[in-house]
């Protein structure tokens, strides 16, 4: 790195430090890397993140479990305890003989195509992904291009799982909105002008989208080693257990040590 560019990366740095980031080594070289890239000029992007603007929508993509996504304002930030989820569904799938996987609330597709990279393909598991956003549905169609999974993975745009066939022997997977409405008025700016409201706010108690999925999947719940496993936020954990007194379910931590996830039995 020359003089010019230890310069610029002071400067960015130090403007990372007043907007409030935190790990302002790694993305003031993102930056760099970025203008130099694109042969546009830092001071445009320093002026976007002073807005709040994520990092994240102005680069055009995020790392997520060892690998590039493209996002945007239609598609939520994925965010490092979700990579979490991911482990979960992946060590699941060692133990259980699933012939189908479902990403519920599909988003960038993160979790599916994470997911699907580590299953051979003659394995013979149907990989599905749903959203009710057709906008979010095309940036996940990209991602599966840029990870390699191209054709791997179906994508459907539809409420969670309405007009998909339940009865076979399958894992879902769901990270929908679960943030109560409540809290959602006030999380940073950063999330409440740039990142998508629909793929946040759960209403009044969080658990909205979940007890929607839930008198879905109940047609499912006789299936064959059927399970459900979702990412709650830590604060519902309470009312969960009531939604779901009547299926044998247990949580886990995040790797924060929050309870996060839930893993659900629904046969």
């Amino acid at each position: 790195m020359n003089k010019e560019e230890l310069k610029n990366i002071f400067r960015i740095q130090e403007s990372l430090k007043v907007i409030g980031y935190n790990d302002i080594i790694r993305i003031s070289k993102e930056i760099l890397q970025y203008c130099s890239d694109e042969q546009i000029s830092i001071d445009s992007v320093l002026e976007r993140l002073k807005t709040q603007e994520p990092w994240e929508y102005i680069r055009g993509k995020v790392e997520f479990y060892g690998n590039d996504f493209y996002v945007n304002k239609h598609t939520l930030i994925p965010r490092l305890e979700t990579e979490n989820l991911v482990d979960l569904a992946i060590s699941l799938c060692k133990k259980n003989n699933y012939s189908r996987i479902i990403d519920i609330g599909t988003g960038s597709g993160c979790i599916i195509i994470s997911i699907a990279k580590t299953i051979p393909t003659d394995q013979g598991v149907e990989f599905l992904a749903t959203d009710i956003s057709t906008e979010a549905l095309k940036i996940a169609k990209r991602n599966t291009k840029r990870n390699l999974v191209e054709g791997k993975i179906r994508f459907l745009q539809t409420n969670l799982l309405k007009n998909i066939d339940l009865t076979d022997n399958t894992l879902y997977v769901a990270n929908l909105p679960y943030i109560p409405s409540s809290m959602y008025r006030n999380l940073d700016r950063s999330v409440l002008e740039y990142e998508p409201q629909i793929a946040l706010e759960g209403g009044e108690n969080g658990l909205f989208f979940y007890e929607e999925l839930l008198k879905q999947l109940s047609s499912a719940k006789e299936g064959i080693a059927s399970t459900l496993v979702i990412e709650i936020e830590p604060s519902t954990l309470p009312q969960m257990h009531k939604l779901l007194q009547e299926y044998k379910h247990e949580v886990l931590k995040d790797f924060r040590g929050l309870d996060r996830f839930v893993l659900i039995h629904l046969s």
